[in-house]
């Protein structure tokens, strides 16, 4: 039950702070995330913020509904599940429909995938209602290549994804020796607010991102970053934070403590013992922290198109931007780099933080 339970939150949360789906095929059916949004861009900014705090609520709530699930489960029984045994199909004609389901499944998942890998090969205009495509071309991949204006967005979600991924790590890690290594005294309360961005809906966050620096007030720590750089890695590092802290968290738990006091016993002091012994030994979670952060980030588009500007576009914006000027191609283009990058960085991440 506490499993059912949150997974079913989980889900609800997921489907509460859901942007990309209903702006882009939701037409005249609204949700408060793209209420929100389209309030604020009509420039009334008080009934934004009061849609803005209601869907927090919300939010929040299921966060607390949340931890209430995850502490009855940690306190239902301490005991390690065992892997159920596998159970051999005999009869031939059961292992064939089982066979044949199986991969149908397997070519529903993969049909949009390939539907897009397909459209990116197809020239602006010509598939309209013919079964298969009547011409391929490579001209929309050499298109992101040659035109400077169509490569940006993509070197630009490679910095900013990368920059918020190293500065969420290295967060995550010195959250992990204050709360886990050297138990501070403010442990719970560092890895809540670490947890906290995880419940705050995108554009939620985007707008109070955005309100918190349009004003010039150093002594309350806000300053203008609104229209510049800095804006969008903030964004995706803050939103990032949960995802590598969870992980690296839970990599400070599974080590000794024992091996700090042997590095001690050697002499080592604390920065060497963290550098020679901690990090190695912690590089699986931080590797598989990084690189779910850094897809997370490279593929963003709720608090992107809150963010950018000109000058920052990510891929995702110039995606929605190739699909209004009815190209098509690019945008599948776009799309499969997109999916390529991402496959690409989780299955480095799957090399490199294996343990050996």
């Amino acid at each position: 039950m506490p499993a059912l339970t949150g997974g079913a939150l989980l889900t609800f949360m997921t489907a509460l702070a859901s942007f990309s789906a209903p702006y882009i095929f939701g037409g005249g059916f609204r949700v408060m995330t793209t209420q929100i949004v389209a309030t604020r861009l009509n420039g009334d900014d008080q009934l934004a913020m009061i849609e803005t705090v209601s869907l927090t609520l919300i939010a929040l709530v299921a966060l607390w509904l949340l931890r209430g699930t995850a502490g009855l489960e940690s306190s239902a029984g301490g005991r390690k599940g065992v892997a159920p045994a596998l159970v051999p199909v005999k009869r031939p004609a059961v292992r064939l429909i089982v066979g044949v389901l199986g991969w149908g499944l397997a070519l529903l998942l993969l049909l949009p995938h390939l539907t897009l890998l397909l459209v990116s090969f197809v020239p602006a205009g010509t598939w309209t209602t013919e079964p298969l495509p009547p011409a391929y071309t490579w001209r929309n991949y050499l298109t992101l290549i040659e035109d400077p204006v169509r490569a940006r967005p993509l070197l630009n979600s490679l910095w900013l994804a990368t920059a918020a991924t190293v500065a969420a790590v290295s967060i995550a890690v010195a959250a992990g020796v204050l709360s886990v290594r050297r138990r501070a005294r403010f442990g719970r309360t560092i890895e809540g607010l670490l947890a906290l961005p995880w419940a705050v809906p995108g554009t939620v966050f985007a707008i109070a991102l955005a309100t918190a620096f349009s004003v010039h007030a150093p002594l309350a720590g806000r300053f203008i970053l609104v229209g510049t750089l800095w804006l969008l890695p903030l964004a995706y590092l803050v939103r990032n934070l949960p995802i590598t802290s969870r992980s690296v968290l839970a990599g400070f738990r599974a080590l000794d403590l024992s091996l700090d006091e042997a590095a001690a016993t050697l002499g080592a002091g604390r920065w060497r013992t963290l550098r020679r012994v901690t990090l190695p030994l912690l590089r699986p979670a931080i590797v598989a922290g990084a690189s779910l952060a850094f897809v997370t980030a490279f593929g963003d588009f709720v608090t992107s198109i809150m963010l950018y500007t000109y000058d920052t576009r990510p891929i995702s914006l110039e995606i929605l931007s190739s699909l209004r000027q009815s190209d098509v191609g690019v945008a599948a283009a776009y799309g499969v780099v997109l999916m390529a990058i991402s496959a690409a960085v989780f299955a480095l991440g799957a090399d490199r933080g294996g343990t050996g």
